[in-house]
C-alpha cells in the first residue's frame, strides 16, 4: 500500500488528484506517462506487484492549472522465493536409507527462510503436512509413529509468506530390526538373521 501526504490545491481548481510514477528495478522517469492516476485519495493499493521485485514510485499532485513538483522516491522491496533447502537425513546425503530406532532429518539452511514444513508420505506422491513451522534445521522423528511413513522432504518459507521449491525427496524407511536366531555346535556359535522368527537352535 502506498500512501502519501495532502498536497495544497491552491484556489481549490477543479480536477485535483495525483498522478503515480513506478519504476523498476530503477527510479522511474516522470517525463513517461504515469503508471495511474488516481483523485483526491492519499493512498494507492498497487496489485500489479506481485512477482519479486525493488519497486520505486513517484507522486504529484495536479489540477486543470497544471502539475506540481515529484514527492520523494519511495522503495518498496518484494522478496523472492528462497532456494529449496537440501534434506540430509539421519544417516548421510544418500537418498534411500533404513532406519531401525527413533531418527532426526536434518536439512541445510535457506538464506532468508525461518521456517521449515516436513512432509511424508508411504510413498513419492500424496505427501502431507508432518509437522509445520520448524524454527531449526533438524526434526526428530518418533519410530513408532513414523512407521509406514518412508519418503519425506522440506520446504522453507519466510515471514513474508515466501515458500521455497521442495527439497530433494528422500526415501528413509523405518523398519523393524531383522530378528536375530543363532544355532550352537560344538567348536563355535554361528550367529544368523532372518525375518518372521526369533527362533534359536542348540546343539549338543
Amino acid at each position: 500500500m502506498l500512501d502519501w501526504t495532502a498536497s495544497n490545491n491552491p484556489g481549490g481548481a477543479t480536477g485535483f488528484g495525483y498522478r503515480i510514477w513506478r519504476g523498476e528495478p530503477a527510479a522511474p522517469d516522470v517525463n513517461d506517462p504515469p503508471f495511474a492516476t488516481v483523485g483526491n485519495v492519499l493512498v494507492y493499493d498497487d496489485d500489479n506487484t506481485g512477482s519479486p521485485g525493488d519497486y520505486h514510485y513517484i507522486v504529484r499532485a495536479f489540477n486543470d492549472e497544471g502539475e506540481g513538483p515529484s514527492s520523494n522516491t519511495a522503495n518498496i522491496v518484494l522478496p523472492g522465493e528462497p532456494d529449496g533447502p537440501t534434506l540430509l537425513g539421519p544417516n548421510s546425503t544418500s537418498n534411500s536409507q533404513y532406519v531401525y530406532d527413533d531418527f532426526t532429518l536434518t536439512w541445510s539452511a535457506v538464506p532468508g527462510a525461518t521456517l521449515y514444513d516436513v512432509y511424508g508420505s508411504a510413498v513419492d506422491s500424496g505427501y502431507t503436512l508432518w509437522d509445520g513451522d520448524v524454527a531449526a534445521t533438524s526434526l526428530s522423528i518418533d519410530f513408532a509413529t513414523a512407521f509406514g511413513t518412508n519418503w519425506w522432504y522440506v520446504v522453507a518459507h519466510d515471514g513474508g509468506g515466501n515458500f521455497s521449491a521442495q527439497s530433494n525427496h528422500l526415501e528413509c524407511t523405518p523398519i523393524m530390526e531383522t530378528p536375530t536366531y543363532t544355532y550352537r555346535r560344538p567348536g563355535g556359535v554361528d550367529t544368523y538373521r532372518r525375518p518372521g522368527g526369533t527362533d534359536t537352535y542348540l546343539r549338543p
